[in-house]
C-alpha cells in the first residue's frame, strides 16, 4: 500500500481533499520497526508523529517503582505522538512494537507547514485529540481500586476447581499487573493481603478462591 492510499483510510484525515492528502503523503517517511523496538520513548522531545500501517505496539509508562505499566495497545490506522507536536512537550509514554511494525512518520516542521496550507487538517487533528481525552477521562472515572480490578481479572482467568472453588494457574504477576494497570509489586502486595484475609489461597503458582468471594 502506498502512502496516499494509507492516508485515505485514516479517520484523522477524513475531510481532506486528495490534493491535501498528496501533500501530506509526500512529506511522510516510511519506517519499519522490529518487534521489541521502541517507536517513541517517554521523556523524549515530540519531534514527529507516527501513523501505523502494519503491526501493533504497546503504550507503556513507568510507575513509581520504575516498572512498566501497560496503558494501551495501538494498531493499524492509529496515530501516535500527535499531542506532543501540538504542545511542544515531551513524550508522555513509551511506545514499543509488539510485532513487526510499518509506519509513516511526519515531522513537526512538516506538520506545521501543512497545517498552514490546510487549516482543515488542524481541525481534524484537534477533534481526534478531543476524542482521546474524553476516552481517558472516562477511563479515569470508571477505574476501580486495584483490589477490585485484580479480583475481577482473576475471575476472568479462573477455571472451576474442586469443592466449588475457582482456580487460576500459571499466570505471571507482571502479566496480571499489565492487565489491570498496576505494577508487579502492587499485585504481589494485594495478593498477600487477600491471602491474609482469607479471600484466596496460593499453592505454588496456583491461586484458589471461592465462588462467593467478596471484595473487602
Amino acid at each position: 500500500m502506498n502512502e496516499l492510499d494509507a492516508l485515505r483510510q485514516l479517520h484523522l484525515f477524513r475531510s481532506l481533499s486528495d490534493r491535501a492528502l498528496r501533500e501530506i503523503a509526500s512529506a511522510c517517511v516510511r519506517r519499519r520497526f522490529a518487534a521489541g523496538e521502541v517507536l517513541v520513548a517517554e521523556g523524549a522531545p515530540g519531534s514527529h508523529l507516527l501513523i501505523l500501517l502494519k503491526g501493533k505496539a504497546d503504550v507503556v509508562r513507568a510507575d513509581e517503582n520504575h516498572h512498566e505499566v501497560l496503558l494501551a495497545t495501538r494498531g493499524k490506522g492509529e496515530v501516535i505522538g500527535e499531542m506532543a507536536l501540538f504542545d511542544g512537550g515531551t513524550r508522555s509514554a513509551t511506545v514499543r512494537a509488539t510485532s513487526k511494525v510499518e509506519a509513516l512518520t511526519l515531522t513537526r516542521e512538516s506538520l506545521v507547514f501543512l497545517i498552514r496550507r490546510n487549516p482543515d487538517l488542524a481541525l481534524d487533528m484537534l477533534g481526534n485529540l478531543s476524542e482521546r481525552l474524553r476516552q481517558a477521562d472516562a477511563a479515569r472515572l470508571d477505574r476501580s481500586p486495584v483490589r477490585a480490578r485484580l479480583l475481577a481479572h482473576l475471575r476472568e482467568l479462573a477455571i472451576e476447581g474442586p469443592g466449588g472453588t475457582q482456580v487460576v494457574r500459571g499466570v505471571r504477576r507482571e502479566d496480571m499487573g499489565a492487565a489491570i494497570q498496576a505494577s508487579r509489586e502492587t499485585v504481589c502486595r494485594e495478593l498477600t493481603v487477600l491471602e491474609q484475609e482469607g479471600v484466596l489461597m496460593r499453592k505454588g503458582r496456583a491461586i484458589i478462591f471461592g465462588l462467593q468471594t467478596t471484595e473487602h
